[in-house]
């Protein structure tokens, strides 16, 4: 990405794909390039403010900072300007309007002239998952808690760390203090570098305790006069989970291990990195070095931007290996000084931190990104034997990798929604039961979360398997709230064009909770433990002509020890068998679980739905746009507890769009519920899925005596509605449809004679919503002179987009053309073919995608 020029620049996830995006400051705001993993896209204007214009000037008088302040997954803006602190939060696509969220720690409130006399940062400094402002005054520092939409009025945490305190810290060049978890409690503490040595204070959750010698070094004193000189930093570099100190002299590198109550004497890990050394690094803005770890071991590594290129020092836990280098570029020699930013930061997913360098050429400014290449892999298991000769084996890749995971959108505070690269499976293959061939399973997931307040992940929303030969998809949604984390929900077994509108098979399952020392029904407090357990579970299967089978409901009921007492398993034709089961449970001896009677009883009959009394009545009314909508999330909000029954009526408003951000995902989802609900839906407006994208370029294929290029298909759209559960739809006024299949592109011609490639156009995008992207017209070259096909066009809620013309050369006084591209589908419907050029009829254009499906599931509409 090139700019006219650069200011600041900045490295965060603000779209939350798990990939540091590009946020560059301008004179009238900030401008974003998102990353694709493989590269930059266009930068566009994300806010208008926190331009250099707009009273923030620079870094060292109004700093701003990207990074998640609500708790949602998204990096955001935060700037203190002359009057207060501005926050302008991000939607994943934009930040939202700067507002003022605190009136302090600006230099308008008094003192804080400069980051380097008075500096400012935000962490979670009480737990709660969301960074508050820690800043260093004169007499101490002082703390403003963040309550996810403001920060709380400023107190004094301790009186330490200021620049007139008992240990004085006249600046941070010479005297840099951090906030970070030094003991390993969850907490951030305080790191100063006073003149005699390193100095920390304890964070209590409320305060910080008085701060403490803990190494009389890496100060002034021992020879660290300025951080740019003589930088020091924290780092594992050991792999036990606490940081420890790295201070970089003129004759190497120094390192203080952390034993998490104190530091232990520093010692020479390598003689580099210094300003004196063979390699020399005079400055740290000049000659930056990062200590962080690039080769995924689990310990820190040094990284050092020397004139001739980067070098990396591998941390081996004990020591340092000797540097090398990774990468020329990036240094001095390339053009880099101390006004052109080298960062770190994973822009690709895959877990991985990459260098992104800002170069000024030619009087504007390039963004260049040098991709860390994966050396090692974590231990995973590869493949499964079962003692009998058959061998099953496992591919993984990381989470990011392509279209394997799909992030969520609705987690609420203290959850959010998150996308890491972990390492996941993408298939596993088993050989069938002849062993002449393999069924292979392919892998997506979905909706992974984490609890922010210090519970951690929570799990996937969903995982989906797809037998790849015959395309039956299995997908488990489980639940991600405490004690349930992890239960599986819902199983559902899906073969498109076969079942009941695709669907062979729904489980549903509903849980309890008993209290182990009481057997009571589970309350959530702290020091409390947890019995989690299935207490019914509903089956419903179809033919694949969509004859619905009987249905089996079966209800368990369990004893504080574990022990199910009674299972009751009903059919719909009428057959119930309960077993009832009697143990001996003596906790005084420790012999639990022994059961002492079993009794099974089989009867027809009407069929005992064991369902509770209680039914919780929801209406809703939806009367603005909407993407992604779920019954189920929003009766649990209104208080619904999840086992009573549930009479709910949800109505559209006229001229009220419910759409869906992605063809995966429904645009109006029922979500699961325990047998008997009754759900009616009333649509006046528009429910649509989100439409396909346009196909794009052609791909080579040569049959004889020709030279062309056939165009690709375009992408199937996404269902309007989910029905997991029996609904009755009122549509009178209403509309519901699938989003429009994406256009194909038009072939493309090599008119090899001439040496000249015309490209075929790109197709449109499907109806919906949140309609297709049109696709890409064809590159005109194949090492030939040519002309591009034109991009597709996007759709709109109701009508596909139109697809590209194809590209027109004029040869021997006679135009020809490449084929354009199909127009994207409007709603419910399928994408245009793209369509074949002159004289090309041995290429077809790429197949219009389909439509997506009205309605998933089991639904009576009127």
């Amino acid at each position: 990405s090139s700019w006219g020029s650069l200011v600041t620049s900045f490295l965060a996830d603000v779209n939350g794909d798990g990939k540091a995006d590009f946020i560059a400051q301008q004179s009238d705001g900030l401008y974003v390039a998102l990353s694709t993993g493989t590269g930059l896209g266009a930068s566009t204007k994300w806010v208008n403010g926190f331009g250099y214009s707009q009273g923030y000037s620079d870094q060292t008088t109004t700093p701003i900072f990207l990074l998640d302040v609500n708790g949602d997954g998204l990096a955001d803006a935060v700037g203190f300007a002359s009057d207060g602190v501005y926050v302008a939060l991000s939607n994943g696509a934009g930040f939202g309007s700067p507002t003022k969220w605190i009136s302090d720690f600006t230099t308008g409130a008094g003192g804080w002239t400069t980051m380097d006399t008075y500096p400012r940062t935000l962490a979670d400094v009480n737990g709660d998952g969301r960074p508050d402002v820690v800043g260093f005054g004169s007499n101490g520092v002082y703390v403003a808690l963040n309550n996810g939409t403001g920060f709380g009025a400023r107190t004094q945490w301790t009186g330490d760390f200021g620049t007139t305190s008992t240990v004085p810290y006249a600046t941070n060049s010479a005297n840099p203090r951090l906030v970070q978890d030094v003991n390993g409690d969850g907490l951030p503490d305080i790191i100063g570098f006073g003149n005699g040595g390193t100095y920390v204070a304890l964070n209590t959750g409320t305060s910080f305790a008085a701060s403490t010698l803990w190494l009389a070094d890496f100060g002034v004193n021992a020879g660290y006069t300025t951080s740019d000189t003589y930088p020091r930093t924290l780092a594992d570099v050991n792999g036990d989970g606490l940081p420890d100190v790295i201070g970089f002299k003129s004759d190497g590198t120094y390192v203080a291990i952390n034993t998490g109550t104190g530091l232990q004497t520093a010692t020479k890990w390598l003689a580099d990195f210094g300003t004196a050394t063979t390699i020399a690094y005079s400055s740290q803005k000049g000659f930056p070095r990062y200590v962080m770890d690039v080769n995924g071991d689990g310990k820190a590594d040094i990284i050092g931007f020397a004139a001739a290129g980067v070098q990396v020092a591998l941390g081996t836990g004990t020591g340092l290996n000797a540097s090398s280098q990774w990468v020329a570029g990036f240094g001095s020699n390339a053009g880099y000084t101390t006004t052109t930013p080298r960062q770190l930061a994973d822009v690709d997913g895959d877990g991985f931190p990459d260098i992104v360098g800002t170069l000024v050429t030619g009087g504007s400014t390039a963004t260049n990104v040098a991709r860390t290449a994966r050396t090692t892999t974590p231990d995973l298991i590869a493949t499964l034997g079962n003692g009998m000769g058959t061998i099953s084996t496992v591919t993984y890749t990381f989470l990011g990798n392509g279209g394997l995971y799909t992030r969520g959108t609705t987690a609420t505070y203290p959850q959010a929604d998150i996308t890491v690269p972990f390492y996941v499976v993408q298939s596993a293959k088993t050989p069938n039961a002849l062993g002449s061939n393999f069924i292979t399973h392919n892998y997506q997931y979905g909706g992974l979360r984490v609890d922010i307040t210090g519970r951690g992940l929570v799990g996937f929303g969903w995982v989906q398997a797809t037998q790849a030969d015959t395309g039956i998809a299995t997908r488990t949604d489980y639940r991600q709230d405490w004690p349930y984390s992890g239960l599986p929900f819902q199983t559902m077994k899906t073969l498109p064009g076969y079942g009941n509108n695709g669907l062979l098979s729904l489980v549903t399952n509903s849980y309890g909770c008993l209290t182990p020392q009481t057997g009571v029904a589970c309350t959530i407090t702290a020091g409390n433990r947890y019995f989690p357990y299935l207490s019914q579970s509903n089956e419903a299967n179809w033919e694949s002509n969509g004859t619905a089978l009987p249905t089996v409901q079966t209800a368990n009921t369990f004893d504080g020890y574990g022990n199910a007492t009674a299972v009751t398993v009903a059919s719909s034709d009428g057959f119930t068998k309960t077993t009832t089961n009697i143990y001996s449970n003596d906790a005084t001896n420790w012999f639990l679980g022994r059961l002492t009677q079993s009794q099974v009883a089989s009867t027809t009959g009407a069929v005992n739905q064991n369902m509770p009394t209680g039914v919780f009545t929801f209406n809703q009314t939806i009367s603005t746009n909407t993407n992604n909508y779920n019954l189920r999330n929003a009766a649990i909000a209104a208080g619904w507890n999840q086992s009573d029954l549930l009479a709910a009526k949800v109505t559209v408003n006229p001229g009220v769009v419910v759409g869906s951000t992605s063809p995966s995902t429904p645009a109006f989802d029922t979500g699961y519920f325990p047998t008997g609900a009754a759900i009616t839906l009333i649509n006046n407006g528009i429910i649509a899925g989100a439409g396909g994208a346009g196909g794009s370029d052609g791909t080579w294929f040569a049959p004889t005596n020709s030279l062309g290029f056939t165009g690709n298909p375009g992408q199937p759209g996404g269902a309007a509605m989910r029905a997991q559960a029996l609904m009755n739809i009122a549509n009178d006024s209403g509309t519901i449809g699938g989003g429009g299949g994406g256009g194909g592109a038009g072939a493309s011609r090599l008119w090899g004679f001439a040496f000249v490639k015309t490209g075929g156009g790109g197709g449109g995008g499907g109806a919906g919503q949140v309609s297709g992207a049109g696709g890409a017209g064809a590159i005109g070259s194949a090492g030939y002179s040519g002309v591009n096909g034109a991009n597709g066009s996007s759709g709109t809620p109701m009508n596909g987009g139109v697809g590209g013309g194809g590209g027109t050369y004029v040869l021997y006084y006679q135009p020809v053309t490449s084929g354009s591209g199909g127009n994207g589908g409007n709603l419910g419907m399928s994408g245009d073919s793209g369509t074949v050029g002159t004289a090309n009829t041995a290429y077809i254009g790429g197949a219009g995608g389909s439509p997506g499906a009205a309605v998933v599931g089991n639904a009576n509409i009127t």
